[in-house]
């Protein structure tokens, strides 16, 4: 199903986005993500975003015994990438494929965090653009649905 061309990032981000500084430990990180049931934070070096510590960036961390005290600036990953919260969801999608990522940080037109959309944010915009168009569906489908007689036992046995 083809996304809107109209559609933005705008239009599908989440606002509430979580920040830490790079010297936040792992544990710091993995406490937010868990307490808030979020799958990323943006690491912030004096105001300015330089990175993302993921999901699978803790997964990582926890494989290679990372100690829980190591600072977030150097399990992040960066560059962080970004897009204008103006940008069509064609594009973005491309963007975010392109990087092979699963978070895209949006700017607003001062070049400040204005939000974030995931994978998850692009699957829930293409799944209620589809159960709308599933409704339109419903309304023009024929609901009188042909019935078959039951079928007759036959006396023969059944091939082996």
């Amino acid at each position: 199903m083809p996304i809107a061309p109209s559609s933005t990032l705008g239009s599908i981000m989440s606002l509430e986005v979580h920040t830490l500084p790079p010297e936040a430990t792992l544990q710091q990180a993995v406490r937010e993500m868990s307490d808030e049931q979020i799958s990323c934070v943006i690491v912030l070096a004096e105001g300015i975003p330089v990175g993302i510590v993921t999901e699978s960036n803790i997964v990582c961390a926890f494989h290679a015994r990372t100690p829980s005290d190591t600072p977030v600036g150097t399990i992040m990953s960066q560059p962080l990438i970004s897009a204008p919260v103006d940008l069509d969801l064609v594009s973005a999608r491309r963007l975010t494929e392109e990087k092979k990522i699963r978070h895209l940080v949006v700017l607003d037109e001062t070049g400040a965090i204005a939000g974030i959309v995931s994978d998850t944010d692009f699957r829930m915009y293409l799944g209620s653009s589809a159960f709308r168009h599933v409704r339109t569906l419903a309304g023009i489908m024929d609901h009188e649905v042909p019935h078959l007689p039951p079928r007759r036992h036959s006396t023969r046995p059944s091939p082996r």
